[in-house]
C-alpha cells in the first residue's frame, strides 16, 4: 500500500470520525454502519463513504411536493437536494413505531379528542411528503474539514511514494 493510500485512508476515517459524531448527536442510530473505502480507479484514487440505503437522504434531505430542501455540499455551497418526494409518501409505518417509541399521544384539532397512532402517522407521512425534509449534512461538513487541511498532506505523501519509487529502482 502506497503512502498516498494510506493517507486517503486516514482521510477517510477523520471524515467517518466527524459525521459519526455529527449523528449521534442529532440521535441518527446510523451511525455506526457508515464505512469508507479507498478504491485505486483508472487515473487515481476514489475515497467512497457507505452507509444504510436512507443515510443520502438523511445527509442531502429531501424536497417535498410544495416545499424544497437545501443541503450544504463538501465545498460549503448551498445545494439543491436531488431527492424529492413525489406521488408518494414515507411510509406512515415508521413514523407509527417513532409515536409509539416517544409515548406521543395525538388530537383532534377541532375537538380535543385522541386519534388513534395510525392517523396520526398518516398525517405525519402526509405533511413529510408535502414539506419534505432538510438535509443534515452530516457526511458533507467533515469532508469540508478536512479538505481544507488535504493539501499539505497530500504532497507528503505523494513525496514519500516518489522517495520511495526512486530509491527501489537503483
Amino acid at each position: 500500500m502506497t503512502f498516498l493510500e494510506k493517507y486517503l485512508q486516514k482521510f477517510g476515517k477523520k471524515v467517518l470520525h466527524g459525521a459519526k459524531k455529527i449523528a449521534k448527536d442529532k440521535k441518527y442510530n446510523f451511525a455506526d454502519k457508515l464505512k469508507v473505502k479507498v478504491r485505486k480507479v483508472e487515473g487515481g484514487y476514489e475515497v467512497e463513504f457507505i452507509g444504510n440505503e436512507y443515510t443520502d437522504f438523511v445527509d442531502k434531505g429531501v424536497s417535498g411536493k410544495k416545499k424544497t430542501r437545501y443541503y450544504k455540499d463538501y465545498k460549503n455551497n448551498k445545494r439543491k437536494s436531488p431527492y424529492q418526494y413525489k406521488d408518494k409518501a414515507p411510509p406512515s409505518a415508521i413514523f407509527e413505531k417513532w409515536i409509539k417509541r416517544k409515548g406521543i399521544k395525538g388530537r383532534d384539532k377541532n375537538t380535543g379528542r385522541f386519534i388513534t397512532r395510525k392517523s396520526l402517522s398518516f398525517i405525519m407521512a402526509k405533511s413529510m411528503q408535502m414539506k419534505g425534509r432538510d438535509g443534515v449534512s452530516f457526511l458533507q461538513k467533515p469532508v469540508n474539514l478536512e479538505m481544507k487541511k488535504m493539501n499539505k498532506e497530500i504532497a507528503k505523501a505523494i513525496k514519500s511514494d516518489m522517495y520511495n519509487l526512486i530509491n527501489n529502482k537503483k
